[in-house]
């Protein structure tokens, strides 16, 4: 985790992609790092970094959030599986989410935010995921013998 004034920090191949060209659907993913840019209000922004699993190959998403207190919020939900709560006098525990394997969920209309279109990561064991992205693998190989 690192902590952050301002998302020119933030390394540019992060960003600059076309997240509206993203497939719709669940997919493999590993949260690779986390920005957080405290703010003295209740707006606290904190990106996570994801290498996602898309078709024949891997990128780096961001997603951004707002510290809320709100339950209903994305950000509520996102530590609500990872079966994470606030705890008032120390906060989460950002590094140990770093390297947590799951899938992420992608939707390009109106239930995205406006800042992103990864609406949802839900953790996963690492057996499970290690099996699911051999899985993802050999259907990949299988898809490119059938193309040539």
């Amino acid at each position: 985790m690192k902590i952050i004034k301002m998302a020119k920090e933030i390394n540019y191949h992060y960003f600059g992609l076309n997240k509206g060209n993203l497939p719709n659907g669940h997919f493999l993913a590993i949260l690779t790092d986390i920005f957080v840019n405290p703010r003295h209000d209740e707006t606290t922004k904190i990106w996570l970094i994801y290498k996602i699993y898309l078709q024949d190959r891997v990128e780096l998403k961001s997603q951004m959030f707002y510290m809320s207190g709100n339950p209903e919020s994305m950000f509520d939900r996102f530590f609500y599986n990872f079966g994470m709560n606030k705890n008032a006098h120390s906060g989460y525990a950002f590094n140990e989410m770093i390297g947590q394997t799951g899938i992420v969920t992608i939707e390009n209309d109106a239930k995205g935010a406006a800042f992103s279109n990864i609406v949802n990561f839900i953790p996963m064991d690492k057996e499970e995921w290690v099996k699911e992205l051999s899985l993802f693998y050999r259907e990949q190989a299988g898809n490119n013998d059938e193309t040539n």
